[in-house]
């Protein structure tokens, strides 16, 4: 503003300091005399009406965020865990509450001090009602504090009590009505009620998409364990085919393990199918790809249960005791070991 550089010359800002420490000489910066000398016209009144803003968003803050503190606070009381981990965590949560807290605590303070220098007698904003002064013990709430007194005894902070839409700023329409304590138009109905639509559908879009990917998801399971079952049985004869092949009794053990695992991934398969067939027949989900699977009870198949099957899915730490019994079923299976000694 002109007029301001010989106290800007005065108060020792220079092109050398810090940004942040630099003093933006707001008319609420300034004494009274000063103002009238060097602002220009209109700016006291519109620092005036944005220091109302801003208290009034401070204030709201840290209403909210006592909320939450006090969700957070409750919780935490309902559900005990003395754990180390547990409490440093928690400790953590409530600090960074706090310090949010404590930072819309001071930007409230800093506005409150501003509209005392620009608007003592309420003549721009009618601020004095609504914004009082805020000590750390106003800071309290919505619900009593453990350490304090009863329900009955417990007085609410008056932050809690000032409305929460604020009252026209503009005095030269004192006649002009309340917007926060009348009645919605039909309009303004309609509105929220299209907004509310909108969400509604918003979220069921969501839903149904999530429903389309967990069938692809079983599907694309369904294929990778059919997959993966082949492709145990292409390396049977890998090792056969190669350089170096290994000793008979070697290849036929080779042979076995192969066997074995691709029957754990066709096994795999049928669980699976037993478990999702009636419910998904039931809503019509997934009936393009379930015909390629053939559904059978559980006490029908002939291969181990999903639940009974104790060897990892690639690797067998019980390599030494095969299981002839499911081999004997298996004609594939009983022939890899013609060729043994004794056989």
């Amino acid at each position: 503003m002109p007029g301001l550089s010989n106290l800007i010359d005065r108060e020792g800002s220079g092109l050398d300091t810090r940004p942040e420490l630099f003093k933006l000489m707001l008319p609420s910066q300034l004494s009274l005399d000063e103002r009238r000398s060097w602002c220009l016209p209109d700016i006291p009144t519109l620092e005036a009406r944005f220091r109302y803003a801003q208290a009034d968003d401070a204030l709201n803050e840290i209403r909210r965020l006592r909320q939450i503190y006090q969700g957070l606070s409750d919780q935490n009381r309902k559900h005990i865990n003395n754990s180390q981990g547990t409490v440093t965590r928690t400790l953590g949560t409530f600090g960074r509450y706090n310090a949010r807290i404590f930072r819309f605590a001071t930007i409230y303070q800093h506005a409150r001090r501003a509209l005392i220098a620009l608007d003592p007698m309420d003549k721009i904003t009618p601020w004095t009602p609504r914004f009082l002064e805020l000590k750390d013990v106003d800071i309290r709430g919505p619900g009593r504090d453990e350490d304090k007194p009863s329900e009955g005894q417990t007085v609410s902070s008056w932050i809690w009590l000032v409305p929460n839409s604020p009252h026209s700023l503009n005095k030269s329409t004192p006649n002009k009505p309340d917007l926060s304590m009348r009645a919605a138009s039909g309009e303004e109905v309609a509105v929220s009620i299209r907004a509310h639509w909108a969400r509604c559908q918003a979220r069921a879009e969501r839903y149904e998409e999530e429903v389309l990917l967990t069938i692809e998801e079983m599907r694309r399971t369904l294929k990778f364990f059919k997959w993966k079952s082949h492709w145990w049985l292409t390396l049977q004869d890998l090792r056969a085919n190669s350089s170096a092949p290994p000793d008979p009794q070697v290849l036929h053990g080779l042979r076995a393990y192969a066997d074995r695992q691709s029957s754990i991934y066709s096994s795999l398969v049928t669980t699976y199918i037993n478990h999702w067939q009636e419910f998904l027949v039931e809503r019509s989900l997934g009936l393009e790809w379930l015909t390629l699977y053939s559904y059978l009870p559980p006490q029908s198949t002939g291969s181990a249960s999903f639940e009974d099957m104790d060897e990892p899915l690639e690797g067998d730490e019980d390599e030494d005791k095969p299981d002839f019994e499911d081999a004997a079923a298996d004609p594939e299976f009983e022939e890899m070991f013609v060729d043994l000694p004794g056989n």
